[in-house]
């Protein structure tokens, strides 16, 4: 398992669900409340 990185980035909002972006996942969910 590779360590934890030292901080996150910001995602994107889309598309939608778990998406590998080719460095890790980008997860974006959708709330209207």
């Amino acid at each position: 398992m590779p360590p934890i990185p030292d901080r996150l980035l910001p995602g994107r909002p889309d598309p939608l669900g778990a998406n590998w972006d080719g460095l890790g996942v980008n997860f974006a969910v959708f709330s209207a409340n």
